[in-house]
């Protein structure tokens, strides 16, 4: 990031009316504007930074500049020239560097991966526990396994962008605890857990029953052997949802479990719902505008079929997968009937009101 005023102090930033990525002054930028940072914020334990994202100001996965310097520099070298000024400001005042492996294609992923092992020993790599985003229905991200001699981050979603925002509860207990034991198997050190995304203001997941990803987060980061019904607990007596200490331990329990078995119900709907055969068939759990928009997003922005190749035949407009499809649906319709039909824990009511 950058301000819009830099521009007008560096004109030669713009180069045929694109700024280069490319130019050198990005380097010394990032140096200054760290060491200063640091200056102004010396407690911060580090930086964690998302290089491999061209959604950024200046990014060369997005960049549109021809000039020969763009032209003659790679992707790989442009990753590790940034990171290594960002780096040097961090490691003169013993501050931690952290990089983001977030980015849109496999092809992006190689590219800055290549650099990792170029980088010194102390910098972490924050690896989302799927491929360029977080998406449930995606295979593990190849990264978890194959980077090796560093730490690593896992990060997971707790709010929901892409499984229903917490509108549609989608509450990924087994999921998680499947996917933080591989995790820790292959030498994970740490776990980021996202609550807010700063594109939406006013969302977050602490509003939604999706906190109860976050709970579940927490419980399986450490032994990765707690239970639904222990996660569950936890989340209801945080929201003083046992409204008289009175209550019996028995009908905590009942309720717990009965709560548990609900919610976890909750991932399949959504999943059959948002979702086409695994494919992201939704643009931040919202249907697409139309269908070129679907085949846009499904295909290419967030594409199954780049880390799972056998998924490619996903959209094929034949019958029978059509037909498939419109199953899936079905049962998607079908599931949420079943779970506003859900049998109401008869014991509390209506001689009490011990739980709300």
């Amino acid at each position: 990031f950058f301000p819009d005023v830099l521009l007008e102090l560096f004109p030669e930033l713009t180069k045929g009316g694109h700024v280069c990525a490319c130019d050198p002054f990005w380097k010394n930028f990032l140096r200054v504007k760290y060491s200063e940072l640091l200056e102004d914020v010396p407690d911060i334990a580090g930086i964690i930074t998302s290089l491999g994202t061209g959604e950024s100001r200046v990014s060369i996965t997005s960049n549109r500049c021809t000039c020969p310097l763009c032209a003659a520099k790679s992707t790989e070298d442009w990753y590790l020239g940034l990171l290594s000024a960002m780096y040097e400001p961090l490691a003169a005042k013993g501050k931690r560097l952290v990089v983001r492996d977030f980015v849109f294609t496999k092809k992006n992923q190689d590219q800055l991966a290549s650099q990792f092992d170029r980088l010194p020993g102390d910098v972490a790599i924050a690896i989302k526990n799927t491929p360029h985003d977080y998406y449930p229905t995606f295979p593990v991200n190849a990264l978890i396994e194959n980077l090796k001699g560093r730490d690593k981050w896992i990060e997971f979603d707790a709010m929901a962008q892409y499984f229903g925002w917490g509108i549609g509860p989608s509450i990924l207990l087994e999921d998680f605890r499947t996917r933080f034991a591989h995790a820790l198997a292959h030498g994970a050190k740490g776990v980021i857990l996202r609550t807010d995304w700063e594109s939406l203001d006013g969302h977050t997941a602490f509003d939604t029953p999706n906190i109860v990803n976050l709970y579940a987060g927490a419980a399986l980061a450490g032994s990765g052997k707690a239970k639904d019904e222990e996660i569950v607990r936890l989340w209801v007596e945080d929201a003083r949802g046992f409204k008289d200490p009175s209550m019996p331990e028995a009908i905590k329990e009942e309720a717990t479990a009965w709560l548990a078995s609900l919610l976890r119900r909750s991932w399949d709907v959504i999943k059959q719902g948002l979702f086409v055969q695994d494919c992201v068939f939704n643009d931040c759990s919202t249907f697409p505008v139309g269908y070129d928009q679907a085949l846009w997003l499904t295909l290419e922005k967030n594409s199954l079929q780049d880390w799972k190749p056998e998924k490619a035949g996903a959209y094929d407009p034949g019958e029978a997968n059509i037909l498939a499809i419109i199953d899936e649906k079905e049962k998607a319709l079908e599931g949420a009937k079943t779970l506003a039909r859900y049998p109401v824990l008869i014991t509390f009511f209506p001689r009490n009101s011990w739980v709300s």
